[in-house]
Order: structure tokens, then C-alpha cells, then sequence
């Protein structure tokens, strides 16, 4: 009877046409998709950009003439390291006419000469001689110009007095305003000295920084600001 029955129940699924089911074949699922990372290429950073230079040296003649440069604080020496462009160039020594004049410098080593013309002869005005009024005349505006500018160093004016020193230079015949500059110098140096020599190195260090506003290329600044940054 089983097998009847289920030999009547397999003719029964195939009579009405429906098949039998089969089990379920489990679902294969595919792998997830796997990105790989994107790697971001470092920033290209450009050379560093080397600014042309220009290397000065001044020939001056007579060989003990003062070099400087008037519209930088360094000091001059030869073959100095600038960068290309417009210089104040001032050259002097005593018993000869100063030497003033822009230049201008491209980039790479350049050289030029100077030569400075010696002042002209004074000769002494003869006893009976009545003094030229003109002469007369500008010796006193000098005197004037030059009191002018102590006044401003005693009130630490320092860029005013420098500007009326330069000034002066036009009634200067003699060299007085190149002697009086230097004079100016040496009495600040020796006041910073004082200073120092009392304990007193505030004081001193503030006389420093009038003198390099002054001159920063004399003699006088160069020694002080040795002496001074040396803490002797």
C-alpha cells in the first residue's frame, strides 16, 4: 500500500502536471569589490629662487681715503656683497675735495676708481688787503650751519643734523664740514667710553646708536661697537 501509494502519488504529481520540488540551492554571493587606496602624489615644491648679487670694490686714490656708503648701515670693504641696485657713494680724506655721487650696481663684480682732486691752495690774504665781503659772507653762514647741526647731535636730532650737515656742504671750501664730522664722532666715542668706565653701560649703548645713526662707517662706531659687544 505504500509503495502504492506512492507509486499512485507520483502518477497523481504527473496527471495533474505539477513536478515535484526540489531543495533549494543555496545562493552563491559574489566577493565585495576591493578598492585600492589612492595615493595623492606629494606637492611639487619649486627651487628656491637665488637673487643676483653684486660685489662692489671702490679704488680710491690717495689710499688713505674714508669709503663709505651712505644709504646702507654696513660698513664698506672691498669687494662688498650688495644687492644689484642704486648706492650713495662718498669718498674723502682730508686735504682733499670730497667725492659724492649715485651709482648704480648689476648684478656680479664691478670695480671703480676714484680719484680725488686736492683742495685748491689758500694763499694768505696780504696785510693791506681788504677781506672779500663775498668770502666774509660765507665763512659766517658755515659757522652758523655747523652750530646748527651741534645743536641738533646735543638734542639726539640725529637724521635732522645729518641733513644740515650735508647742507653746509655747500659753503664748504676748506673741509670743515669732513673735520667737523669726524670731531663729532670721536666726542661721542669718548663720551660712550666715559660712560662705560662708570658702570654705566645703559648710557653708554645709547651713545653707541647716535653714533651709527651719525656715521655708522667711521672709524669711531666700528671700535665702540667692538668694544661694547665684546663686554670688555
Amino acid at each position: 500500500m505504500i509503495g502504492l501509494t506512492a507509486l499512485g502519488g507520483w502518477w497523481l504529481w504527473e496527471e495533474f502536471g505539477v513536478s515535484p520540488k526540489l531543495p533549494a540551492t543555496p545562493g552563491v554571493t559574489a566577493p565585495p569589490v576591493v578598492t585600492p587606496p589612492v595615493t595623492e602624489s606629494p606637492p611639487t615644491v619649486a627651487p628656491p629662487v637665488v637673487e643676483p648679487r653684486a660685489y662692489w670694490t671702490v679704488e680710491a686714490t690717495p689710499g688713505t681715503a674714508q669709503i663709505r656708503i651712505m644709504n646702507i648701515n654696513p660698513a664698506y670693504r672691498d669687494g662688498i656683497e650688495l644687492m644689484p641696485g642704486e648706492y650713495d657713494l662718498e669718498v674723502s680724506a682730508p686735504g682733499y675735495q670730497t667725492y659724492r655721487a649715485w651709482h648704480t650696481l648689476a648684478a656680479g663684480a664691478q670695480k671703480v676708481a676714484i680719484m680725488l682732486q686736492p683742495n685748491p691752495p689758500v694763499s694768505p690774504p696780504a696785510a693791506s688787503a681788504v677781506p672779500d665781503s663775498a668770502d666774509v659772507a660765507r665763512q659766517k653762514e658755515l659757522d652758523l650751519q655747523l652750530a646748527v647741526v651741534k645743536k641738533l647731535l646735543e638734542a639726539r636730532r640725529i637724521p635732522a643734523a645729518r641733513r644740515a650737515l650735508d647742507d653746509a656742504k655747500a659753503s664748504d671750501r676748506e673741509g670743515r664740514v669732513e673735520t667737523f664730522r669726524r670731531e663729532q664722532a670721536t666726542v661721542m666715542q669718548a663720551t660712550a667710553l666715559l660712560f662705560l668706565e662708570q658702570g654705566q653701560r645703559t648710557l653708554a649703548e645709547r651713545v653707541l646708536n647716535d653714533l651709527k645713526r651719525w656715521d655708522p662707517q667711521s672709524p669711531e662706531y666700528q671700535a665702540l661697537r667692538a668694544r661694547l659687544t665684546g663686554g670688555q
